[in-house]
């Protein structure tokens, strides 16, 4: 009796299992036909967006048999000819084109609006409105800063745009140039020292468009960066310095002191001193002026290369003598031409010979010349 019973388990035992693989089978082909009618499908349009939709929609039935019906005869063909490696290849392929079609689709629209700005603003000078002419050639400038790939670039140039649109009483557009500026900003990773200038630019437009919380943003923004994103001591001393710049613009003098303040705490190299002294020389704060003027003096004199040496010389002297510095300024180029005669590089020359004559010592700026062997250098350096 019981071997009976086995004997009949077994056999509907086996009619269940070879059942189950009917439909499996049965439901995998279903898929597979699904899957190779949407890929013929595929094959009739020319829309690339439309064709990845359709394989995509493929490829989930085709991922779905081997993950619902793995053993069946249709999986393992899929998996021995790489069915869905090659799809998604396909699909990745077409992601590709589109993106190229969508770039060059939205090359050819800013074209157009170029031209139409710049045919806009001929019929509008033509007519005497000269303002509106000008608004429109900021138009076509602004479309072609988007076919611009470097994030810099774009930033500095939408500031120049606010800033023209400013100038030309379009404040509102000029504002809206200020914030694409600020979005571009936000893309540069790399050259911080850029990104705080150009941000300085955008605290001081917002400033005269009045626009005080989105200026006060900023602001904290730039500090943060200063604080957070740059770890040389000399670089942070050097953003100190573009934020300070931006407050002397827009006389907020108390602001100045205290960038002032911490930029000379963190300064180390001799143009960075120099340009501590001249914005202390515009609040009048003399005495500190010629202390920073010595400081960049004895840090010039601390390079290796007398090259540069000569050149960080040359930049303090040129500044002494616009502050009518004049004895001083003389001292320092005598120093310089020192380190001048120690490396005979005819570029150095040069530019000692023009600072000499910008000093009005010409009787140094001849000697200079005269040791100057003949050639290129020396020509440029007569001129």
């Amino acid at each position: 009796m019981l071997k009976k019973f086995l004997l009949n388990y077994l056999i509907i035992l086996l009619f269940s299992l070879n059942g189950c693989d009917d439909f499996y089978n049965f439901e995998a082909n279903k898929l597979d036909k699904k899957a190779k009618e949407l890929i013929e499908s595929s094959e009739l349009t020319k829309n690339t967006d439309e064709k990845i939709n359709i394989l995509s929609n493929a490829l989930k039935k085709i991922e779905k048999i081997q993950s619902k019906y793995p053993k069946t005869k249709i999986a393992r063909l899929h998996r021995k000819i790489s069915k869905i490696s090659n799809l998604n290849s396909e699909i990745d392929n077409l992601k590709i084109l589109s993106s190229k079609q969508k770039l060059e689709k939205k090359k050819t629209e800013n074209v157009n609006e170029i031209k139409k700005n710049i045919d806009l603003a001929k019929v509008e000078f033509r007519n005497g409105n000269k303002s509106k002419s000008s608004l429109n050639l900021l138009n076509a400038a602004e479309y072609s800063i988007k076919q611009i790939g470097d994030t810099r670039t774009k930033s500095r140039l939408s500031i120049e745009i606010s800033e023209l649109r400013f100038l030309l009483n379009d404040k509102e557009k000029s504002y809206e140039n200020l914030l694409n500026s600020e979005k571009y900003i936000n893309e540069i990773y790399t050259d911080m020292p850029k990104k705080i200038k150009n941000l300085s630019k955008v605290y001081k437009l917002l400033h005269f468009l009045n626009k005080k919380d989105k200026q006060k943003k900023v602001e904290e923004k730039i500090y943060l960066i200063i604080n957070n994103e740059i770890t040389n001591n000399d670089n942070k001393a050097v953003a100190f310095l573009e934020i300070a710049k931006t407050n002397l613009l827009i006389k907020n003098i108390d602001k100045v002191k205290a960038d002032l303040k911490k930029s000379s705490k963190l300064a180390e190299k001799s143009n960075t001193y120099l340009d501590i002294a001249k914005i202390l020389y515009k609040i009048n704060d003399i005495e500190q002026c010629n202390l920073f003027l010595n400081k960049a003096k004895v840090t010039a004199k601390l390079r290796v290369q007398e090259f540069w040496i000569v050149r960080e010389l040359i930049n303090i002297a040129i500044f002494e003598n616009s502050i009518h510095l004049n004895k001083k300024s003389n001292k320092t180029l005598m120093e310089a031409k020192k380190y001048t005669l120690k490396n005979l590089d005819g570029r150095i020359f040069i530019e000692l010979i023009s600072a000499f004559a910008k000093i009005n010592n010409l009787d140094q700026a001849k000697e200079l010349l005269n040791l100057m062997k003949p050639g290129y250098e020396k020509a440029m350096a007569m001129s």
